[in-house]
């Protein structure tokens, strides 16, 4: 592929047409009978010789032969300009001589990477300084095995170009030998070798090239490549000389040899006038080596005590010992895929008891696991007891109660060393900085013969940066160097390359971490409620008093779920023992903020109670407010350093914030002293959540009292802010900080922000009359939004990661409530984005708010997988909004429904740049009647182009497109980028025009199209002729063709029979509804059906003015051989009872295979019904889905005509469906014994709009309730119900017999008594039913 240049016309003509003129030459010797052509290339030569005389001619020139590269080291592309003249203002391109994909471009100037191949992404590299000597090499970092391909370098100027080809075989790494052992008098020696594709011989000689006799070659396949290794036995050398070995590693050509000398056998005499001088230095080294041994064992005695001194308090909580509260945490191993930073409560579904993990075990192999763990990575979110599992290992390792191989547990908390990014430190240094007890280490470089545990805790605070690509490589322990750059060096191995390595961290910043390095990701999930018991009884002695606690969290819900994190069992311990004790107590604190608030005050109290004893009659609201001004200077500190995401803060930092150090409570519940580092106190938060709650009171505090220039980085917009902008600023920050680390901080200051949260904050806030305006009528946390769907509940629900009865009912008061304001639909996107599980699907019409709520909630895609926005007058300015959410790294969306909504070109415009980002995964969207143009079709095939898009359907139906869009569409179609699969265009005015188009989109070879919708465009039979060519040919992979009302006839029918009968057709669904083919195109269609070549399974000829006649052709059809047709479609013809009778016999065939059959509005009659019996308790019917919907005269007596075959045991019939037949409750009572039966299958049964009344219901309801009823989804819209149907129904959903997962009621007067009834049923155990219309 060649770039083209920017001047000089006819030199650019001649490089496209040629590349050089000795081609063109050739050309023009050949014989041509034009005379005019002969002109023409007589012409282009003069011409280039012309432009070639006037320029700096230069020649492109690659290696002599074929480049070896080894896997996992680097390679140098070699390719350079002959003479060595200036290629930095020229063009530059790397490339796959097979494929033209792009390895790397550099153009004028700057590297242009965005078509790069992404295997080759981050690992090539011009030498930019030598580019001005000619040299055009490329440096290819970390070759692998599929490598090993022919590439092509192209280099352009304004004056010329040329290209050269360089072929490169990639091989394995040089054979490493080692001897296994000596035994009687023989030596085993081991030959191994990595990274060859296919598996290489390995052979072993010996000094004279003679192959040796060995065993069987070991062969071991790890990813794309292969290891080998092959051992041999030989006699040891005589007294005369060394044996000399070489093990050969070869494939075809290309040979890697290693020679070893095996030791002669020694003589006694000879050995005896060594040994005597061996023994004096073995003796000396021995001594030595004694004294190293008890160095060793005083430094080990020395650095175990001081880690138990260190450890064995827990640090947030200093009255408690770790031994006497812990409970154990379990870890489960999973991967390193991302995920999201975890809710405020979680489920432990994924803990089962094949993947749980002890910490204390996290090195050990699985069962059937060879490879050793030496690096486990622990992902958890914000207090799950990280830092405690790291404690309790420790702990037992220096109590010498586990880990007694382990010589020393080195913990390098990330949140200290970040203190240390400015300095230079040696491995050896940096760890006597941290223990200091290893100073007497004589003998530095023996680190690496300990066995060592290093511990990295806490990655998520990490403030350094971390570079693996292109590091500064380090082997040496005594070897200054940046602190960052000795972290990747061991987490590398190249430091200590022995030691074993523990890495904790928040899910999200774990990534940071490639996972080449890992070899095993566990995650602790928290307590169990088991666990969550066993750890409040552990913390309290006092049994009434714990017994009182545990209840009272068990009833409230929320706090209860929270409590699987040891942070919040710590904290609401402390608190619920503290005011369960005062008498003066009125109202329990039940959600995570009034926890938090009740902490702070008794976290204060005992403060002032160790100053001053003769404050301890005073009353919470003295306290607050005389402590007040240290509350709000604590509260600063945590805002400001929790923006600069400082942990850890010097003496300097808390003299900014007014705070007087002598004063200061230090070594309180919520603030400590943590170190001193170069002579400096370092202090902290006991806790970063408890930094987080103090962030977020400063900002709610300063909002409050209108003091805005504090939050100057908070808020973009500082003037006349409402709570609803201090909200959607929070919720900013939260979308905008790395790895989600303000989930918490989000969701303290949403509860801070309750009105009942304020009062117990009242002598602290500020008191303005607008203190609680957005919040009036907001009892609870848990509770703040306002749904009303039953999603809604689900929403509500999946926030929390609970699904919690005290929470129903309400949940249920708010579900019936009104319109969303912009701020509840803030509060309800920040909680769907820190809900831990995925949103499976989110609509965004069944919440009831404005322009401005919408597109708050719009923020909330990226944690669900489906969207659907149609209908929801969005405009182009929500386009702006999604583009966010799909280029975020985070986004977990797929399917995007923009339908009916009026977005226009502009609003594509603004979605194709989110499109073509490389983080955008989005592989659906439908932008139905979104009143495009052809100008979207432009955007959309540069999106459809590009090499990051994952598009793989797309829905432009509705819009007027004509047939100019389809022309712009079909460029990218035919593109080897796009990943197109299914393409919607019905009504967007098309003619025959665009099927020419499409026709040549579906011949070409890197087509990925498998369904296209053409309906409602006037295409006529014109049209049909011009695809049929495109759907013949051999490329086309077309599977679902849509030409519904297209004004066909009976002439389409004859040009898709011909293609239908091709070999190469892949048609297997037709649609060729409301076209008006008439029994004379069906007939026509009937011998493609009863083709061996037809592959065709669905036939939809539903309106298209057929008679029984049809019927008659059809049934030849079906009882083919050779016919595969599934599904047959004939609703909306005027078939009548004689057409079903025809159909029958096919029916009954055991040729047919007809699973699916539609009959709706074909004037059928109970005498259908009587033939279909027959048809179902046939042996081979197939028959498992029968519609005879609109067919007003079936009635009652149809139905138990039909009965008597749905209790049969040959009859397979899983769905029927007969809306609008007539029926009354007798059918009802036919239904209910069918249901009843132990043969019956049916699974789905539609009997909306018939009039069965309440007394159909109750007789239905007997069947429902029937352990041999298999129903799982009833459709009963408009069948004229009230609540007492709903009674009823109430009863069936709590059965524990009912199998009920869909159940719909709409248009029905069931009214609000109704719904409570069958409201009260889905929260019973037994209640399956997944989905509630009404």
């Amino acid at each position: 592929m060649l770039v083209g240049r920017r001047s000089e016309p006819v030199a650019h003509v001649w490089s496209m047409l040629t590349g050089n003129s000795g081609r063109l030459f050739e050309i023009c010797k050949k014989k041509v009978e034009l005379t005019s052509m002969m002109k023409f290339c007589l012409i282009l030569l003069i011409l280039q010789w012309t432009t070639e005389s006037n320029a700096e001619k230069f020649q492109v020139v690659g290696p002599a032969g074929t480049v070896v590269a080894v896997v996992g080291e680097d390679l140098i592309l070699p390719c350079s300009l002959k003479p060595n003249i200036s290629a930095v203002d020229m063009s530059v391109e790397w490339s796959l001589a097979d494929s033209d994909d792009v390895v790397h471009l550099y153009h004028y100037g700057v590297d242009d990477l965005q078509k790069q191949i992404p295997s080759y992404k981050q690992r090539t590299t011009l030498f930019r300084e030598q580019l001005k000597r000619g040299n055009a090499s490329l440096k290819l970092s970390r070759v692998q095995i599929s490598d090993g391909q022919k590439y092509r370098c192209i280099v352009v100027s304004d004056t010329g170009n040329g290209v050269v080809s360089v072929q490169v075989v990639v091989v394995g790494t040089k054979p490493v030998v080692s001897a296994e052992g000596h035994r009687d008098g023989r030596v085993s020696l081991v030959c191994e070798s990595t990274g060859w594709n296919p598996a290489p011989e390995v052979e072993w000689l010996d000094s004279e090239g003679k192959i040796l006799p060995a065993e069987p070659t070991e062969s071991h396949r790890v990813t794309e490549d292969f290891s080998v290794k092959r051992r041999v036995t030989v006699e040891e050398g005589d007294t005369h000389k060394n044996i000399s070995l070489i093990c050969r590693v070869s494939f075809h050509k290309h040979t890697k040899e290693e020679q070893i000398h095996v030791p002669r056998a020694h003589h006694w005499k000879n050995l005896l006038c060594v040994f005597i001088p061996l023994a004096v230095i073995v003796a000396v080294i021995g001594f030595l080596l004694q004294k190293e041994e008890k160095i060793k064992t005083t430094v080990m005695s020395t650095h175990k005590a001081n880690m138990k001194k260190q450890f064995q308090k827990i640090v947030k909580d200093k009255e408690s010992a770790l031994e006497r509260i812990y409970t154990e945490l379990y870890f489960t191993e999973g991967d390193g895929d991302e995920v999201n930073e975890g809710n405020i409560g979680a489920s432990h579904s994924r803990r089962t008891q094949d993947n749980v993990i002890n910490c204390s075990n996290i090195f050990k192999s699985s069962p059937g696991r060879e490879k050793k763990i030496r690096t486990v990575v622990t992902k958890g979110v914000s207090g799950i007891g990280k830092s405690l599992s790291v404690q309790k290992v420790v702990l037992d390792w220096a109590e010498g109660k586990a880990d007694q191989d382990i010589d020393f547990m080195f913990v390098l908390p990330f949140s200290e060393m970040n203190l240390m990014k400015d300095e230079q430190y040696s491995l050896y240094q940096l760890l006597l900085h941290h223990h200091p007890a290893i100073k007497d280490l004589k003998y530095l470089k023996m680190l690496d013969y300990y066995k060592i545990v290093i511990i990295f805790d806490g990655l998520d605070e990490n403030r350094l940066q971390l570079q693996f690509e292109d590091n500064k490589k380090l082997c040496d322990v005594t070897e200054t160097s940046s602190v960052e750059t000795l972290i990747t060096n061991i987490i590398q191995k190249n430091l200590l390359p022995f030691a074993l390595i523990w890495i904790t961290s928040r899910p999200a910043a774990a990534q940071k971490i490639p996972s080449s390095y890992i070899h095993r990701w566990t995650e602790i999930q928290g307590f169990s409620d088991t666990e969550k018991e066993e750890n409040f009884r552990k913390r309290i002695s006092d049994e009434t008093q714990v017994d009182k606690i545990i209840s009272h969290i068990q009833t409230s819900g929320s706090l209860y779920t929270m409590c699987y994190r040891p942070i919040f069992c710590w904290i609401s311990a402390t608190v619920l023992q503290d005011v369960l004790l005062r008498e003066d107590s009125t109202e329990i604190p039940r959600s995570l903020t009034e926890i938090f608030i009740h902490f702070l005050i008794i976290q204060t109290k005992k403060n002032q109670q160790q100053n001053c004893d003769e404050r301890n009659g005073a009353t919470r609201q003295e306290l607050l407010q005389s402590d007040k001004d240290v509350i709000l200077k604590w509260s600063k500190l945590a805002f400001t350093q929790l923006g600069k995401r400082n942990l850890w803060f010097y003496e300097e930092d808390l003299t900014e914030c007014g705070i007087d150090i002598t004063n200061a409570p230090v070594n309180s519940g919520i603030f400590t002293e943590v170190s001193v580092y170069q002579q400096k106190k370092v202090f902290s938060f006991v806790h970063e959540i408890i930094q987080e709650f103090l962030a977020a009171f400063y900002v709610f505090y300063c909002y409050m009292s209108r003091n805005m220039e504090p939050l100057e980085s908070f808020l973009t917009e500082q003037n006349r802010i409402s709570p609803d902008d201090l909200l959607n600023a929070a919720e900013d920050k939260y979308l905008q900080s790395e790895n989600r680390h303000l989930d918490l901080f989000l969701h303290f200051l949403l509860g801070i922000s309750l009105e009942s949260n304020q009062k117990l904050l009242q002598d602290l806030l500020p008191q303005t009359e607008s203190s609680s305006e957005s919040q009036k009528n907001k009892d609870t946390e848990n509770s703040r939004t306002t749904v009303s769907t039953e999603t809604g509940r689900n929403f509500l629900f999946g926030m929390f990661g609970m699904k919690d009865a005290s929470l129903h009912e309400e949940t249920d008061r708010y579900l019936r409530s009104d319109e969303l304001s912009p701020a509840h639909c803030s509060v309800l996107a920040c909680m769907i984005l820190v809900s831990e599980d995925v949103l499976e699907e989110f609509d965004l019409q069944e919440y009831r708010t404005d322009n401005e709520g919408r597109h708050r909630l719009i923020m909330a895609l990226r944690n669900s997988r489906k969207a659907r926005l149609r209908g929801c007058s969005l405009t182009d300015t929500s386009c702006s909004v999604l583009s966010s959410v799909l280029t975020s790294n985070s986004s977990s969306l797929r399917e995007l429904d923009l339908s009916d909504n009026n977005l226009q070109d502009s609003g594509v415009k603004l979605l194709s740049t989110a499109l073509e980002h490389p983080n955008c995964k989005l592989e659906t969207l439908q932008l139905r009647g979104c009143s495009l143009t052809d100008t979207s079709c432009s955007v959309l095939s540069s999106v459809l182009t590009s090499n990051s898009s994952s598009l793989r359907e797309l829905d432009l139906s509705n819009n007027n497109l004509q047939d100019s869009g389809v022309e712009l569409l079909s460029t990218a179609l035919e593109h080897p980028n796009c990943k197109l699969e299914t393409l919607q265009l019905c009504g967007c005015s098309l003619t025959d025009t665009s099927c020419s188009v499409l026709s040549s989109v579906l011949t070409s070879n890197s087509s990925s199209l498998r369904e296209l919708d053409l309906s409602d465009n006037k295409l006529q039979d014109s049209g049909v002729k011009l695809l049929s060519t495109g759907l013949e040919h051999p490329n086309c992979k077309l599977e679902t063709l849509q030409l519904s009302g297209c004004s066909l006839s009976a002439a389409s029918c004859s040009v898709l029979s011909s293609v239908l009968t091709s070999n190469s057709s892949s048609l297997r669904k037709l649609d060729l509804n409301y076209n008006k083919l008439q029994d004379s195109g069906v007939k026509l269609l009937s011998t493609a059906l009863e083709h061996p070549n037809c592959k065709l399974e669905t036939l939809q000829l539903c309106g298209c003015s057929l008679t029984d006649t049809s019927c008659s052709v059809l049934s030849s059809v079906l009882t083919s051989n050779s016919s595969s047709l599934r599904e047959l479609d004939l609703s909306d013809n005027k078939l009548q009872d004689s057409g079903v009778k025809l159909l029958s016999t096919a029916l009954e065939h055991p040729n047919c295979k007809l699973e699916t059959l539609q009959l709706q509005l074909c004037s059928l009659t109970d005498t259908s019904c009587s033939v279909l019996s027959s048809v179902l308790t046939s042996n081979s019917s197939s028959l498992r889905k029968l519609d005879l919907s609109y067919n007003y005269n079936l009635q009652d007596s149809g139905v138990k005509l039909l009965s008597t075959a749905l209790e049969h045991p040959n009859c397979k019939l899983e769905t029927l469906q007969l809306q609008r037949c007539s029926l009354t409750d007798t059918s009802c009572s036919v239904l209910s014994s069918v249901l009843t039966s132990n043969s019956s299958s049916l699974r789905e049964l539609d009997l909306s709009n018939n009039k069965l009344q309440n007394s159909g219901m109750k007789l239905l309801s007997t069947a429902l309730e029937h352990p041999n009823c298999k129903l799982e989804t009833l459709q009963l819209r408009g069948c004229s119900l009230t609540d007492t149907s709903c009674s009823v129904l109430s009863s069936v959903l709590t059965s524990n017999s009912s199998s009920l997962r869909e159940l719909d009621l709409s248009d029905n007067k069931l009214q609000d008594s109704g719904v409570k009834l069958l409201s009260t049923a889905l929260k019973h155990p037994n209640c399956k039913l997944e989905t509630l219309q009404t």
